[in-house]
């Protein structure tokens, strides 16, 4: 790959994916944007603030451009379940570009928290909604457009599936943050875009009846998917974590 969006790391372990990528492919990957060593790295307005999210840039194909950094999505402690503290979740950005010069790439690796966390479900549907719109405004307005042609990329973990239903349809009514991305702000949602076709190929993509990772792109899509054989568990041979590794290959329009 050339970038790589990951979720759930400290330093080490994203220093650790980077090395055991580059074992693996004989690539050199490097940390482009990386968290602390610790995810909880303080406190704001009383509220917790976590940073557990990483890039990784193939150095042979990509390189950072400029400074890079995090931008936080947070909510009211008034919304906040009685059984967790509030807390600000920060998501690593940086703007990457080929080594040819020739295509810019903004990047976003997201990591929202879960509806658990709040005092209602529907709480966890509309702040998300809210997050995504000022994800993309925040990426429009840091890295706008220059001469070489733009890639935009929303990824991580959303926690929040598509449909309002749990079972995902091609056809379903969608929840707010998707429809935001997609209808509002032109993304492209990669896994829909290629199996988005029917309910049996959705079926594939989806852990439980539902997805909650996503790559959301401003691009023409070849291919994407989740590693759709990986099952295994913590503990087990080939483990490499209880999220499967979602991929796509794209190209600016």
């Amino acid at each position: 790959p050339d970038a790589v969006l990951l979720q759930e790391v400290v330093a080490d372990t994203a220093a650790r994916a980077a090395a055991l990528l580059g074992r693996t492919t004989r690539a050199d990957f490097a940390v482009a944007v990386g968290p602390g060593p610790e995810p909880v790295v303080g406190e704001r307005d009383d509220q917790v603030v976590v940073r557990n999210t990483a890039i990784l840039l193939n150095r042979a194909t990509m390189r950072r451009v400029g400074d890079a950094g995090f931008i936080a999505s947070r909510y009211l402690s008034r919304d906040a379940s009685s059984e967790f503290r509030p807390r600000i979740k920060e998501h690593a950005h940086c703007l990457a570009r080929t080594a040819s010069g020739k295509i810019d790439v903004p990047l976003v690796s997201i990591h929202f928290v879960t509806n658990e966390k709040f005092a209602a479900s529907t709480m966890g549907f509309c702040y998300k909604a809210q997050w995504v719109r000022r994800v993309t405004s925040f990426l429009e307005t840091r890295y706008p457009p220059g001469d070489a042609p733009q890639l935009p990329v929303i990824g991580g973990d959303f926690n929040h599936r598509r449909c309002v239903k749990r079972r995902e349809r091609p056809d379903c009514e969608v929840f707010p943050f998707w429809f935001a991305l997609t209808a509002q702000h032109g993304f492209t949602d990669a896994v829909f875009a290629r199996h988005g076709a029917s309910a049996e190929s959705l079926a594939v993509q989806a852990k439980e009846g539902k997805r909650i990772d996503y790559v959301f792109v401003r691009a023409k899509i070849f291919d994407a998917s989740h590693d759709v054989g990986y099952e295994a568990r913590r503990g087990e041979p080939g483990f490499y974590s209880d999220h499967r590794l979602l991929w796509a290959l794209v190209e600016p329009h």
